[in-house]
């Protein structure tokens, strides 16, 4: 009589474990399983499309795959975190509304591989947001990523980019305090409109590739360095070239550690500090303004500068001086000279100086300004 009622006992617990089970909410995310995810097609926010977790969605322990040749956008609603995100053979990743974003999983040491041997990969509409600790890798053969439509690349950890990045006018990229975004490949592109690099402070963008030329291009957009932490490096033998339309800003310094060329061809130059054996100046606005509120403001390059007939040297006058640029090589100036007045207009004859080199070659560049609307000569 003792075993039935043992094995009723047990059946009754069995009962009642698997109607407990059965009543508690389920999640729709694979937890601390490391599945590995394949999306078949379709909408992220739908689990049937995820083969290879239980058709449950993967989570940031877990990996998740977009195959080759898989037709039509995939699309993100809300927040989708994960571990590994292998884009293959390129692929949209498209947000559906408000809010959309792709975190690598914060407190993780996530790793998110984009993998396009032959298309672009394209951010519509979406945040990808990698955390500190986390590695976004972009594999492609030179066709690169696009931002569209709002989307925005926040880099908290570190992005390793082979390849072109392009922003479209409204997007944005951001590099947080002790993110890296390591190009060491060809071009940043940004489109007319307001599209937007931001460094913060101790953010770095480096390019690492040695030897390459003609890398790292800043077509329109702003490049902003927000404090003297912020540090864009670029190797040998790299030419860093600005386009017009662009603008490089900040109290950071742009560092071009070997031999070459700092090439800008247009656009506006205002960071405090710029380091190459030569910068050519084409046809851009060199500003001496780091964004410190300084009155009187300085830049300084170390190096050799050469002015181009289009090219333009802004300083501010103001009542305690003028605005200044430090060069520690060699000064070869041809171009405009802009002066504008900030306070009370000096007088006639008063005498500012705005460069100083170690030797200084004039070619057109004007040595003072006539007397006319904006003031006196100086």
């Amino acid at each position: 009589m003792k075993k039935p009622i043992k094995s009723t006992l047990f059946s009754l617990l069995f009962s009642f474990a698997a109607v407990l089970c059965a009543a508690l909410p389920t999640s729709s995310f694979a937890v601390g399983n490391n599945c590995q995810a394949i999306l078949s097609g379709g909408a992220w926010d739908a689990p049937a499309t995820w083969t290879g977790c239980g058709g449950i969605f993967p989570d940031f322990t877990d990996s998740a795959t977009l195959p080759a040749g898989m037709t039509g956008p995939v699309t993100v609603n809300g927040q989708f975190p994960v571990a590994y995100l292998n884009f293959i053979d390129g692929g949209v990743l498209r947000g559906i509304g408000g809010g959309a974003k792709i975190t690598s999983g914060a407190g993780y040491a996530s790793n998110t591989n984009w993998l396009s041997p032959t298309t672009v990969i394209s951010l519509d509409n979406v945040e990808v947001d990698m955390a500190p600790g986390s590695n976004l890798h972009i594999f492609t053969s030179g066709l690169g990523v696009s931002l569209i439509n709002g989307a925005k690349l926040t880099v908290q950890g570190t992005v390793l980019q082979n390849s072109t990045i392009d922003l479209a006018a409204g997007t944005e990229i951001v590099v947080s305090s002790g993110g890296t975004l390591t190009m060491n490949s060809n071009i940043l592109g940004a489109a007319a409109g307001g599209s937007l690099m931001t460094i913060a402070a101790t953010g770095l963008v480096t390019n690492d590739m040695t030897p390459m030329t003609n890398v790292s291009i800043i077509n329109n957009g702003i490049y902003d360095c927000v404090t003297s932490d912020c540090v864009m490096n670029f190797g040998a033998a790299n030419t860093f070239t600005i386009y017009a339309g662009a603008k490089l800003k900040g109290n950071g310094s742009l560092n071009h550690i070997a031999a070459g060329t700092l090439t800008l061809d247009g656009g506006e130059v205002s960071i405090a500090s710029i380091s190459a054996p030569t910068v050519n100046n084409i046809g851009a606005t060199l500003r001496p303004s780091a964004g410190l509120f300084v009155m009187p403001e300085t830049m300084n390059i170390t190096g050799d500068y050469v002015a181009g007939a289009a090219s333009t040297i802004h300083v501010n006058i103001y009542p305690s001086g003028a605005d200044k640029i430090f060069i520690t090589g060699t000064a070869m100036l041809d171009g405009a000279l802009h002066r504008y007045f900030s306070g009370a207009q000096p007088g006639n004859g008063t005498v500012h100086d705005v460069i100083e080199a170690a030797s200084i070659t004039l070619s057109g560049f004007p040595t003072s300004q006539p007397t006319g609307v904006d003031g006196g000569q100086w």
